[in-house]
């Protein structure tokens, strides 16, 4: 069963978005994860199966040079 799971993170923009693609669809795979640009947290919505899928999303935004923060 998926769950959504939101991170506050310091992209700003969709080249920072384009920066991170491949590290995240690496981890949970293309059109499971999505960026809000507009909220001011710049929020990133993840859906995942396993529970420790939040520590490699961490992981991952952070080999693109980027800080991922569970809300």
């Amino acid at each position: 069963m998926e769950k959504s799971i939101e991170f506050k993170t310091n992209l700003r923009c969709t080249d920072c978005i384009d920066k991170v693609r491949p590290f995240i669809d690496t981890v949970i795979g293309k059109g499971h994860w999505s960026v809000d640009l507009e909220n001011p947290n710049k929020v990133l919505t993840v859906s995942v199966v396993d529970p420790g899928d939040t520590l490699k999303v961490q992981a991952a935004v952070e080999r693109a040079g980027y800080l991922a923060e569970e809300l």
